[in-house]
Parts: C-alpha cells; sequence; structure tokens
C-alpha cells in the first residue's frame, strides 16, 4: 500500500489481507488440533467445527482476482 491511496482504499485492502491471514491460520489451528481418532463433538474444542467447516468451504472457491475498470 503507497501513502497516496485514500483511507477506503487502504481499509479495503487490509479488511482482505486479514481475511486472507484468517484463513491461512486455519491450517496451523487444524493441524494441531485434530488427532488420529475420531472424537465426539462435545469432546473437541469449541470453535473446532466451524473452523473444519470454514477450511472445507474454501476448496470450492476460484482464487479472487482483483479486476479494476
Amino acid at each position: 500500500m503507497t501513502p497516496k491511496n485514500s483511507g477506503y482504499i487502504r481499509k479495503k485492502y487490509r479488511k482482505q489481507l486479514d481475511q486472507f491471514e484468517e484463513k491461512c491460520r486455519l491450517i496451523t489451528y487444524l493441524g494441531s488440533n485434530m488427532t488420529r481418532r475420531y472424537h465426539e463433538p462435545v469432546m473437541r474444542p469449541i470453535d473446532f467445527d466451524r473452523k473444519m467447516d470454514s477450511f472445507l468451504s474454501l476448496e470450492d472457491k476460484p482464487p479472487q482476482r482483483n479486476v479494476t475498470v
């Protein structure tokens, strides 16, 4: 980001970067919390299922491209 960009543009790309970083952290989180054996949902960390669903939903999404006109 350059200092010449407006606050709106900086905020927009900061949000995209934050979302990307959050998706990247999913792999680390799931890798450290997954086990070889099945655990009942009540035995899993509280947000495990939500994060697993988020990770699996990434599979069907094509990469986003920023197109400016």
